[in-house]
C-alpha cells in the first residue's frame, strides 16, 4: 500500500510542478477606447453573448477538467472529503495513544526497583561483617584487605588487627563504611538509572510516532509531500504558516487531500480555459457578426458589430492623423520662431558667447566669433569674425580664409574657399568667414558658425539670395 501511495505521489509531483508553470491568457478588453458609435444598444447584446461564452466555457471545463479524474491522477480515494480533524488534533490523539502504551511497557513502579538496586549495590558494612577490598588501586604490598570488621571511626577502620585509613580508600570503597559517601553513591546510581529509563521511553515513543502518526494522518485524509519544490509551491498557494516554536515541523509537510485536489484541479481548469476560451470567444462573436477591433493607441482589443467596428476604426484613424498634424504644426511654429535653432541672439559677450548683431556695429570680443547681419567689423576673440556680406578673409591660425564670393584661395593649411569677391584667409587655424562687408575675425579657435557650401549652391539661411 505504501509503495502504491508513493508511486501515485511521484506522478503528482511531476505533473503538478508542470501545471504550476501554466498561465491563463485572457483577452484584453478596451474599457476607455473611442466611442464606437452613438448607438450603445449593441453592448447589451454583447453582454448576452459573453454569457453564452461563459456557459460554453463551463461546459468545456466540466468535460475536460473533471475533479474525479484529477483525484485519480493524484492517487486519492474518491470522493475526497475534508479532514475530520486538524493536523494538530490528530497529533495530539497519537501522543495520547503513545502515553498509554508507555504506561504499560514502562511502568513507573520500575523506578522503585532502582532504589532497591542501589541499596544492594552500596550496602553499608557493620562491625563483625566480613569485608574484602583493596587500597591504592590494588598496587603495592599489602594492597588487598580481607577479614572481619573490628572497629570503625570517622578516619579509619580496623580489620583482622590492621588499621586502614579512610584517605587510602577510593570513594566507592569509602561508601561501604561511611554513610555520607554511601548516600551520595546511592542517589547517583538512582539518577543514572532513571535517565537511562527515560531515554528508553523517548526512543520507544519516537519509533512508534514515526509509524502511528503518518497512519493517523492518512486515515484523517491528509497527504505527505516529499518533493521540496512542490512542497514550497503548496505552502505558498495554501498560505501555510511557519510552525510555532516547539511545534512538530514535519506537520508542515502534510496537506489535506481536499486542499491539494482543489489546487491541482484549479491548475487543470486554467489549462483548459486557456486553450478553449479564445476559440469559443471567436466562434460565438464571429457567428454573430462581430469583429475584433484593436486600438493601437491604447494597445487594447474589443469585440464589436461590423458597423460599430467600422466607425471605431475611422475615428481612431482620424484621431491618429490629427495627432500627427498637431505635432507637425507645433514643430513648424517652433522653427518659424527660431530659424537659427539657437534662440534669441546675445548682444555681445566679452568672455564666451558670440557678440551677435542684427545691423551694423562691432562684433563680440570674446571666445566666440563676432557675428554680424550687416556691415561692420568682425570679432576679435578666439573664434573667426563672421559677417553676412563681402569683406576680407579671416587671419586665424589653422583653417583657411572662407568667403561666400569668388576670390583667391586661402594661404593657410586648408584651401581658401570663397563664394564671392574677396581675399583668401592667411592664417593657419579657423577660417575668417564673412557674409557681408567688413573685416574678418582674427581669432584662433573654432570655425565660424554656418559652414560654407560649394560655389553655386544657395545658403538656406541667407534670405537675400
Amino acid at each position: 500500500m505504501m509503495g502504491k501511495q508513493e508511486a501515485h505521489w511521484a506522478i503528482m509531483a511531476a505533473w503538478g510542478i508542470g501545471l504550476t508553470t501554466c498561465l491563463l491568457l485572457p483577452l484584453t478588453w478596451a474599457e476607455d477606447a473611442p466611442a464606437a458609435g452613438d448607438d450603445e444598444s449593441w453592448k447589451a447584446e454583447r453582454t448576452k453573448l459573453e454569457e453564452v461564452i461563459a456557459q460554453r466555457l463551463k461546459e468545456e471545463v466540466d468535460k475536460n477538467a473533471k475533479k474525479q479524474d484529477v483525484a485519480a491522477k493524484l492517487g486519492f480515494k474518491w470522493p475526497v472529503l475534508a479532514p475530520p480533524k486538524k493536523k494538530e488534533e490528530v497529533e495530539a490523539d497519537v501522543e495520547k495513544q503513545l502515553e498509554e502504551i508507555v504506561a504499560t511497557q514502562f511502568p513507573e513502579a520500575r523506578r522503585k526497583e532502582f532504589e532497591k538496586d542501589a541499596a544492594t549495590k552500596y550496602r553499608m558494612c557493620k562491625v563483625g561483617d566480613d569485608v574484602s577490598f583493596s587500597i591504592r588501586g590494588g598496587k603495592g604490598p599489602n594492597a588487598a584487605i580481607k577479614g572481619h570488621l573490628q572497629e570503625q571511626t570517622k578516619q579509619r577502620i580496623k580489620t583482622s588487627g590492621r588499621y586502614v585509613l579512610r584517605s587510602d580508600m577510593d570513594p566507592e570503597t569509602q561508601a561501604l563504611f561511611w554513610e555520607d559517601v554511601n548516600d551520595e553513591f546511592r542517589k547517583n546510581y538512582i539518577r543514572v538509572q532513571n535517565t537511562q529509563y527515560d531515554a528508553k521511553i523517548t526512543a520507544f515513543k519516537d519509533e512508534q510516532r514515526e509509524i502511528k502518526l503518518p497512519e493517523a494522518l492518512r486515515t484523517a485524509r491528509y497527504v505527505h509531500v516529499q518533493n521540496k519544490q512542490l512542497l514550497e509551491v503548496l505552502k505558498a498557494a495554501l498560505n501555510v504558516p511557519e510552525p510555532a516554536k516547539g511545534a512538530n515541523k514535519k506537520l508542515t509537510e502534510w496537506f489535506a487531500e481536499s486542499e491539494v485536489l482543489d489546487f491541482f484541479h484549479k491548475k487543470q481548469v486554467d489549462i483548459v480555459e486557456a486553450k478553449a476560451k479564445p476559440e469559443i470567444t471567436e466562434q460565438v462573436f464571429v457567428s454573430n457578426g462581430y469583429e475584433l477591433v484593436e486600438d493601437t493607441e491604447k494597445n487594447t482589443k474589443e469585440w464589436m458589430p461590423k458597423k460599430q467596428a467600422l466607425t471605431f476604426r475611422e475615428r481612431l484613424k482620424e484621431m491618429i492623423e490629427k495627432k500627427k498634424q498637431d505635432e507637425l504644426e507645433a514643430g513648424a511654429k517652433q522653427d518659424a520662431a527660431d530659424p537659427w535653432g539657437a534662440g534669441t541672439p546675445a548682444a555681445g559677450q566679452p568672455a564666451g558667447g558670440p557678440g551677435m548683431m542684427m545691423g551694423p556695429g562691432q562684433p563680440g570680443a570674446g571666445g566666440q566669433p563676432g557675428m554680424m547681419m550687416g556691415p561692420g567689423q568682425p570679432g576679435a576673440g578666439g573664434q573667426p569674425g563672421m559677417m553676412m556680406g563681402p569683406g576680407q578673409p579671416g587671419m586665424g591660425q589653422g583653417q583657411p580664409g572662407m568667403m561666400m564670393g569668388p576670390g583667391q584661395p586661402g594661404a593657410g593649411g586648408q584651401p581658401g574657399m570663397m563664394m564671392g569677391p574677396g581675399q583668401p584667409g592667411m592664417g593657419q587655424g579657423q577660417p575668417g568667414m564673412m557674409m557681408g562687408p567688413g573685416q574678418p575675425g582674427a581669432g584662433a579657435a573654432k570655425p565660424a558658425a554656418g559652414a560654407a557650401k560649394p560655389a553655386g549652391e544657395k545658403n538656406p539661411f541667407d534670405n537675400n539670395q
